[in-house]
């Protein structure tokens, strides 16, 4: 039966998986803390582009003066300020790379303001795509 190999293939392949990964379990859009940094894989938001709505899929990293400042930075306080922000952004406004750096210096002041002092002192994209 072909669709038996099928199966074989897929289930071995997960095995493999499962039997090599050393990391634990993490949700893809999770944020993790590691030493200073509170790194934002990927966030999925509904912005306005014109008449209807696109999709901004954005993952970044927020350095931050140390550890305890990161845990902060990923808060859901943190994470729920940087999610309305980006919803009142417009394709437009987030189109070119002026606007992707003036974008990073937005989100900084969006955190920090969250978290109630100056933690975060810089944002590296990991993604960044409008759809």
């Amino acid at each position: 039966m072909p669709g038996r190999s099928c199966l074989a293939v897929a289930a071995w392949s997960v095995f493999l998986a499962m039997a090599f990964w050393a990391g634990p379990a993490v949700a893809q859009d999770e944020v993790v803390v590691k030493g200073g940094r509170a790194i934002y894989p990927l966030l999925e938001v509904s912005i306005a582009d014109g008449d209807r709505l696109a999709r901004l899929y954005i993952g970044f990293e927020a350095q931050c003066q140390d550890e305890n400042g990161a845990v902060q930075a990923a808060s859901p306080q943190a994470r729920e300020a940087v999610l309305l922000f980006l919803r009142s952004k417009t394709a437009a406004q987030l189109s070119g790379e002026l606007a992707k750096r003036r974008l990073k210096d937005e989100i900084i002041s969006v955190m920090n303001k969250a978290i109630g002092a100056p933690r975060v002192v810089r944002l590296y994209y990991l993604q960044f795509v409008i759809r």
